[in-house]
């Protein structure tokens, strides 16, 4: 363990300590930890040989465990920093204790007097920092935090391969073992709360709280304590910990207690619902919540996975308990018959149901979606603006990226979430079943642990059945815009998606964009929409692929109406026939990209003159080329003057070939009618032949009728 896991708290006792080293008369200093061994690390991490204020002092610190060297030592000297580790010794460095500076070392909750230094757990910051520093990498990181709750004395024993570190002395002792069985599976609770004291009672055997509480004082003063007390909650500092510990003393009894209570537990609906959306979040005010606290809540559903996943090894040989199949009846127990209350009660939980009984998990969503009014669709809906109300279908959609790291359960999860994103959700939250896809399909940055084949397998499927769904997603692999990676959900406890998840290797980047750009080549059906996104997406191909592109644009043609090549035409002016996009790559290959493009602009030219001019009037402010206003020399004023030249001709042309409906049909297809009127009165400087072309509007058309044409 490197000593970087006590950075914060040594910048944070920096000053105590030199305090207690240059007080006079010399104190004691106390201080606790988790364990005295975290103490001792905590004090060879500050008084490090290099640091420049007390590692002049750390030759001098001696450690003692037991009574006797003490006394005869500090006959002869006082030169020396004592650090007491035993009360024995502490009652005999009495005598000395003025005359040189010292630290006592107690566990935490073992002294009523208020420390001198008091090591807390870390936080995310400091945790990541030092085991980044060991080398670990971000998934063994997230485990670590999660087994150990960031307690540096937990974290030893989950990192050492010594038996005698791994299992702390609480645990060989029967007694305490068993006694700490009930604390283990809830995990933490309320202690004020009657319903969760009861479940506590059950867990335990109809043992009562009162004695509950009395073990939980006993084990507090423990060194490396496994339970912690903070105001009327109470808890186990590391549950995977302490179930490895004590696995012996389990019987399967305990287990199907745990299963029983863990029924009740979870099955509570959240009486929340049962008030208008808006006014949720004032449930407390109108005695609207649960009986059973959420800290005990959270720490069965937390409990069902680690039973699901490390229960078969623990207990299935030794006690013929199948953990597994427990959860599994427990988990299909808790979400059928399904409905909208059921999931929005059990939001926060349905990734930990998901972890823990995966396949039965799935299977109930995919029953779900195959019924004629599913009840999963609708959660997928907007997110309200009404204040502390949260997305109903988060809990769902982190379920099913959690499933989506299993290479096993992949594709059937990627279809039921092209299911789910079929319904589009307008809002402006990041959560949602196409975004899940999109992560999940990052051609650079996968949120998935499925193999190169699986991924493009799923893919084709998805495209098959959900066809608006993928071809987004297709297109955002070979897209110029930014592109953003997210981190999808994972699993706590399974293992599916660990090492998974940062960026790939160019090379598999490469194959799997080079297959979504074969397949959306191969589209069953191209629509305006679909070339238009090939053609704007084709800085982000290489060079010697445009031609193929091209030829799906020359076979679409074909069969285009009019307006729909006069919409592409003005796609491919804004977005290829640009100065940037000729700058763009050698120069061969911009004159070859150039040549074709130019070629299919000027072949999807209309013949309908008010299709060929419509792009000038489109909008107020012509889209003539993004790329043409970013350089620093550009003259905006020749441009305005050229855009009006043009409009002006085009006016013009217009009417002079069809009259002043023709004028009428062109103002009439864009948002810039009033231009079409003023180049218009230009045209027509006579103010007869002004009047004359108005009356043959207002002839022509029944203005009443349609007002939009004044």
């Amino acid at each position: 363990m490197t000593p970087a896991i006590f950075t914060d708290a040594v910048n944070s006792a920096k000053v105590t300590l030199k305090r207690i080293l240059g007080s006079d008369p010399y104190q004691p200093a106390v201080i606790v930890g988790d364990s005295k061994d975290e103490v001792l690390a905590f004090l060879s991490a500050a008084f490090a040989p290099d640091d420049p204020e007390l590692g002049a002092y750390r030759d001098r610190i001696i450690v003692f465990r037991e009574p006797g060297p003490l006394s005869k030592l500090a006959a002869r000297v006082t030169n020396f920093i004592p650090v007491i580790l035993s009360r024995e010794v502490e009652k005999e460095f009495a005598p000395f204790r003025s005359s040189m500076p010292s630290f006592i070392i107690y566990p935490r909750n073992a002294t009523n007097a208020k420390p001198d230094i008091e090591l807390e757990t870390l936080n995310w910051e400091s945790f990541n920092k030092a085991l980044e520093a060991m080398g670990l990498d971000k998934d063994r990181i997230d485990q670590l935090a999660r087994e150990s709750g960031r307690s540096p004395t937990v974290l030893r024993r989950r990192l050492s391969r010594l038996a005698a570190i791994r299992t702390p002395d609480w645990a060989s002792d029967q007694v305490t073992a068993a006694g700490l069985i009930p604390f283990v599976l809830a995990g933490a609770w309320k202690a004020d709360n009657k319903t969760d004291q009861a479940m506590l009672e059950i867990l335990a055997g109809d043992v009562a709280f009162e004695e509950l509480e009395r073990r939980i004082a006993a084990l507090l003063p423990l060194d490396s304590a496994p339970v912690w007390a903070a105001g009327c909650y109470r808890g186990v500092v590391s549950k995977i910990d302490a179930l490895f510990a004590i696995q012996t003393s389990f019987t399967a009894v305990d287990l199907q207690r745990f299963f029983d209570v863990a029924a009740l537990v979870l099955a509570e609906l959240d009486p929340a619902l049962e008030l208008p959306e808006k006014d949720q979040w004032t449930a407390a005010i109108y005695g609207k919540t649960r009986e059973i606290s959420g800290a005990l809540r959270d720490g069965f559903a937390e409990t069902l996975v680690l039973m699901a996943v490390y229960g078969p090894a623990l207990f299935k040989g030794r006690l013929n308990f199948d953990c597994a199949a427990h959860a599994e009846h427990l988990v299909r127990e808790l979400l059928t018959p399904l409905s909208v209350s059921t999931l929005q009660s059990q939001n926060y939980n349905l990734p930990l149901y998901a972890e823990a009984a995966p396949d039965t998990f799935l299977s109930i969503i995919e029953a779900d979606l195959r019924a004629e009014k599913p009840v999963t669709l609708e959660l997928m809906r907007p997110a309200t603006d009404f204040p502390f109300v949260s997305s109903p279908r988060t809990g769902l959609l982190w379920a099913l990226e959690n499933l989506a790291w299993s290479d096993e359960l992949f594709l059937r999860t990627v279809l039921v979430l092209g299911r789910l994103a079929e319904r589009a959700i307008d809002d402006n939250l990041m959560n949602k079943p196409s975004s899940s896809l999109s992560s999940i399909f990052r051609s650079w940055m996968p949120q998935t642990s499925a193999k190169l084949e699986h991924r493009q397998d799923a893919m084709k499927m998805l495209a098959d059945r959900h066809a608006n769904v993928a071809w987004p997603i297709c297109i955002e692999q070979f897209s110029q815009r930014s592109r953003v990676g997210h981190y999808s959900h994972k699993p706590r406890w399974r293992p599916d998606g660990h090492g998974k998840g940062s960026p790939i290797t160019r090379r598999e980047d490469n194959a799997f964009t080079l297959f979504l750009f074969r397949l959306v080549l191969d589209w069953p059906i191209h629509t305006l929409a679909t070339i238009g996104d090939l053609v704007s997406n084709l800085d982000g191909v290489g060079e010697e692929l445009h031609d193929e592109v091209w030829d799906v644009v020359d076979r679409w043609i074909t069969s285009a109406s009019e307006e729909d090549k006069a919409d592409l035409r003005e796609r491919i002016r804004t977005s290829v026939l640009t100065r940037r996009a000729r700058m763009r790559g050698a120069k061969g290959a911009a004159a070859k990209r150039t040549t074709r493009a130019k070629a299919t602009f000027e072949r999807l030219q209309p013949a309908d003159l008010v299709l060929r001019h419509d792009w000038l009037f489109r909008q107020s402010w012509v889209e003539e080329s993004a790329d043409d206003v970013i350089d620093d020399d550009y003259d905006h004023r020749a441009r305005a003057e050229r855009i009006a030249e043009l409009r002006a001709q085009a006016v013009e042309e217009v009417f002079t070939c069809g009259g002043a409906e023709e004028v009428l049909r062109l103002a009439e297809r864009g948002q810039a009618a009033h231009n079409v009127g003023w180049f218009l009165a230009q045209v027509l400087d006579d103010r007869a032949t002004l009047a004359e072309a108005l009356a043959e509007i207002a002839n022509g058309s029944d203005l009443r009728a349609h007002p939009e044409r004044n």
